[in-house]
């Protein structure tokens, strides 16, 4: 989900986006080519697997010698020796008969003017990641530089002794305290050449290829030139990306069965920061990069991250079917919900889709809140969260609904979140429409007055009686029917004229907060959300 910013200066609501953690290749594939996958796992694969286990000995090997020689392996902090250099060598033949055995038979490389000319010519390399193939092709290509790798790589049989021999710098993810050692462990090698290369891969994660997603800004820190490394996987019909219906180990057993799979590597112009913006902010100097890189790539750049990575891990581990074309960062800043938070909104979601279609239906969203389907709460409740009015439910909608009836929002996103409801494809509303949807609410007020009172909820405002009810429905009806008299039904208001008539208009502003606080708490009684007290919720900035 691409981000889009709203007439006040903030950003409007999601807009759909394709999934980089999606790969359905598997699912895609002819039924025919079976028939080439048995024939060359009867034939191929059999070697295939021999070579690898060869080529995992030999690397083991020359890892051991290098760790038991030279002290810089087993501080990883010291430079790097150069018979160390020369040891390793082998392990880079190792890396290219790995390569082999996954059907890589070809690997082109495309040098544009300006890379870098050999692997001792660059300090920081930063590759797009599509495979777990990739590091090993990097490995491959430069020369086993000082890979960044989670801390749990290094437990690894085998492959935690090979990594520790090329000097990787492990990171603990969940350590604030190991991500700043991590920092100052890459600016110290990108800064002095008697270390080996540092290789990582900026956007911290595995995607499907066809974008480019949010870059970390540690190969960018040390604003040091940086190595952009473009990879592309040719395959006939099975994708080696670690993602969707491959991910984990799944992809590399399907390689093995797979005729072919060749890589096209581009090495693009080395690039330093440019500007004192670039050299002063990682941040900028990152998506200079990932941009120039999503140009030769030809694909867009989205700011999805590590954050959706894990909420894609955490769906597949519920098999839960989500389609995540939205962007985590993007549901924070408009809903105020964290992972954790959206980890527990994917169970709720998840178990309520009882068909598995990624979308709730009017009965599905009725059985979670207990309601009956035909009853005229189960009408408000589903309009209040089917904002696209397409008669289904989805995550993004889910998110929304849930966000708003916990209370978690400020009275300002009340009113954006009731703008965004009613604006059409231009991102105006006519007044006619608020005065509509004015009228409805009010009308849900009524209904779910009752369940306010049964269930000891409290609105955030002052709680009203039956009496009020009426004159505030009397009010607004009053109020929004002299400015469509005024001003007539088609005006057109985009959201800085919403906020400026109820900026200048109070007996607007409050009706309409008392309304939505009102109906939003019978709603999360019946669907059993918490409500953040008045003292935790965000200040409103608008009113």
């Amino acid at each position: 989900m691409a981000s889009s910013t709203s007439p006040g200066g903030r950003k409007a609501t999601p807009r759909e986006t394709a999934n980089p953690f999606e790969n359905t290749s598997l699912q895609d594939r002819p039924t025919w080519w079976l028939a080439i996958e048995v024939l060359t796992g009867l034939t191929l694969a059999p070697i295939r697997v021999v070579v690898f286990l060869l080529a995992l000995l030999i690397a083991l090997l020359f890892s051991v010698i290098p760790l038991w020689l030279f002290s810089c392996c087993r501080d990883p902090s010291q430079p790097r020796h150069l018979g160390q250099t020369i040891a390793l060598f082998p392990l880079v033949v190792a890396c290219r008969m790995l390569l082999w055995s996954f059907g890589i038979w070809w690997i082109s490389v495309v040098r544009m003017k300006g890379c870098a000319r050999n692997w001792g010519e660059t300090r920081v390399i930063a590759p797009n990641h599509i495979s777990l193939l990739d590091p090993v092709l990097i490995s491959y290509l430069f020369y086993c530089p000082s890979m960044v790798a989670k801390s749990a790589v290094a437990e690894i049989p085998v492959i935690g002794t090979i990594t520790k021999a090329t000097q990787t710098i492990f990171v603990n993810r969940e350590s604030a305290t190991s991500r700043t050692e991590t920092l100052e462990a890459i600016r110290t090698r990108a800064k002095d050449k008697r270390h080996a290369a540092v290789g990582l891969f900026p956007e911290g994660t595995c995607t499907n290829g066809s974008m480019l997603i949010r870059f970390k800004q540690g190969a960018f820190a040390p604003a040091e030139p940086v190595q952009p490394v473009v990879i592309r996987y040719k395959y006939p019909y099975v994708n080696p990306a670690n993602v969707g219906d491959l991910f984990g180990n799944s992809a590399l057993r399907w390689l093995l069965v797979q005729p072919y799979t060749n890589v096209e590597v581009i090495l693009l112009p080395l690039r330093g920061p440019q500007t004192d913006e670039e050299r002063n902010s990682p941040l900028l100097f990152g998506r200079a990069v990932r941009d120039e890189m999503a140009t030769v790539m030809g694909v867009p750049v989205t700011e999805h991250s590590t954050d959706d990575f894990f909420l894609y891990c955490h769906a597949h581990r519920r098999k839960a079917r989500l389609q995540q074309d939205f962007e985590a960062s993007e549901l924070k800043s408009l809903f105020g919900v964290d992972l954790p938070a959206l980890k527990s909104l994917v169970d709720k979601f998840s178990a309520a889709d009882t068909d598995h279609s990624g979308r709730l239906e009017l009965d599905e969203l009725c059985k979670l809140a207990g309601l009956e389907s035909s009853s005229a709460e189960a009408a408000v409740l589903f309009s209040f969260f089917d904002t696209k009015g397409d008669g289904h439910v989805d995550f993004v909608e889910f998110v929304r609904g849930i966000a708003v009836l916990s209370d978690n929002v400020s009275e300002a996103d009340h009113l954006k979140l009731a703008f965004s409801i009613m604006q059409g494809e231009d991102g105006t509303v006519l007044l006619s429409d608020l005065r509509q949807y004015l009228s409805q609410t009010s009308l849900a007020m009524e209904k779910f007055e009752t369940i306010t009172e049964s269930t000891g909820e409290t609105s955030p405002h002052r709680s009203p009686s039956r009496a009020s009810v009426a004159s505030v429905t009397s009010q607004l009806e009053s109020t929004t029917a002299a400015i469509v008299d005024e001003e007539g039904p088609e005006i057109r208001l985009t959201f800085d004229d919403f906020v400026a008539r109820v900026r200048a208009r109070p007996d607007l502003a409050e009706p309409i907060l008392h309304l939505t606080a009102t109906v939003a708490s019978g709603l999360a009684a019946k669907l059993d959300v918490s409500r953040t007290t008045p003292d935790h919720r965000p200040k409103s900035t608008v009113v």
